[in-house]
């Protein structure tokens, strides 16, 4: 999906697969991904942009949400239900929202899961960003676990009129993100962030250059301290660093909290986005990077303790512009995109017991998802062929 926050060939083939040849400091070994074995999973494809997960009520389903084309007048969002085995779409969906005001290019709607509250479904709607909540498998509930009535459902209490949600949050947690932007998609009002229920959200760019902070790029979520975010920022020319920092609650950080996680390094002045999870063997904290031809990877054995260097690829021959993580019971995946370019595609680096070096798997750089399938223990790349109208799945083996 288009995130500011925190794909596959349009024919049934399989596609060749390279090792990325980069300039590393670790001695990582080769993956031997690449997507494999692609079939027609929805005809006709979902309109709108899209995100698909594993249910996290329920691993035996897969979950497709969609906005239903694009108007600023408003668009129904729906939730398309998917077979966690197979991929395909099981011929069931529900409508969760009728005005979807946003544009496919900025960004569609977001799920959203925390065991207290149940699935949400987040959307640009006419007030901000609005959301619709699954308990007990049924929808129809505000964030508080309130039923509403009517087909809209309402806007978060710290949202305003134009924002979108960001990218997806980490499964478990209740902090979300949202931004403005204006009809061309350009950022007007900078990241905010805070509780999904809060009445204020927290302007962290405005709040960080009150504590002599410039930030630099997209901030990443902590995926396992809820209502901490990760940050590359500088303090000066030159004096730039990763670090995290808490959010108050109030709409304004908790200065207390605030840890730098890294050496001081100028190369973090071209930062463009991170993202982060927690490795599944050993519940480390890792923290991916990119920046022009660049991508870093940082991890900590511990929680709010400074980062070692895990690996820097500084001469790239592709370059990154997005970044998502799925995981496994033994990995993280990592999936990057390149969207422009002649080395425009997909591209996948591999985490389990070591580090491996990222790989091409697909000639598609939009409108592609990475989910990883408990059900068949097996990583899938969903992508929407356009020419055929048909969403497809391809194996990424």
């Amino acid at each position: 999906m288009n995130k500011l926050f925190l794909y596959v060939a349009v024919s049934v083939i399989a596609i060749t697969s390279y090792s990325v040849v980069a300039k590393k400091n670790n001695d990582s070994t080769t993956a031997t991904t690449t997507a494999t074995t692609c079939d027609s999973v929805m005809r006709p494809m979902p309109l709108g942009d899209f995100e698909v997960i594993t249910d996290p009520e329920d691993a035996a389903s897969l979950l497709l949400i969609s906005n239903d084309g694009e108007n600023t007048s408003g668009v129904p969002v729906i939730v398309y239900d998917m077979d966690g085995t197979t991929g395909e779409y099981q011929g069931t969906s529900t409508t969760v929202a009728s005005k979807h005001v946003g544009l496919n290019r900025i960004n569609g709607p977001e799920f959203m899961y925390h065991s207290d509250r149940g699935l949400g479904a987040l959307y640009a709607g006419p007030e901000g960003v609005h959301a619709n909540w699954r308990i007990a498998g049924q929808w129809g509930f505000d964030v508080n676990g309130v039923p509403f009535s009517g087909e809209e459902p309402p806007a978060l209490p710290g949202t305003e009129v134009g924002a979108y949600p960001c990218g997806t949050v980490p499964i478990g947690l209740q902090t979300h993100c949202e931004f403005i932007t204006d009809a061309d998609g350009i950022d007007l009002s900078g990241v905010k962030v805070g509780g999904v229920a809060e009445d204020v959200m927290t302007d962290l760019p405005a709040e960080l250059a009150l504590e002599g902070y410039d930030i630099v790029g997209t901030p990443a979520f902590h995926p396992a301290a809820d209502g901490y975010i990760i940050f590359a920022a500088c303090q000066g020319a030159g004096q730039c660093a990763l670090y995290e920092v808490g959010l108050n609650g109030e709409g304004k950080i908790d200065s207390s909290s605030l840890l730098r996680l890294t050496p001081v390094n100028e190369l973090f002045s071209f930062t463009r986005e991170l993202a982060a999870g927690i490795h599944p063997l050993t519940n480390n904290l890792v923290v991916f990077g990119i920046g022009g031809h660049r991508l870093e990877i940082w991890e900590s054995t511990g929680q709010h303790q400074e980062m070692n260097e895990l690996a820097v690829y500084d001469s790239l021959p592709f370059r990154p512009q997005h970044l998502r993580i799925t995981s496994s019971d033994t990995a993280l995946y990592l999936h990057i995109l390149d969207k422009i370019g002649r080395d425009r595609g997909s591209y996948l680096t591999v985490y389990d017991t070591s580090l491996h070096e990222t790989k091409f798997i697909s000639k598609e750089a939009g409108g592609a998802e990475l989910v990883w399938m408990p059900m068949t223990n097996r990583l899938a790349l969903f992508y929407k062929d356009i020419k055929k109208n048909r969403l497809q799945r391809c194996w990424v083996e």
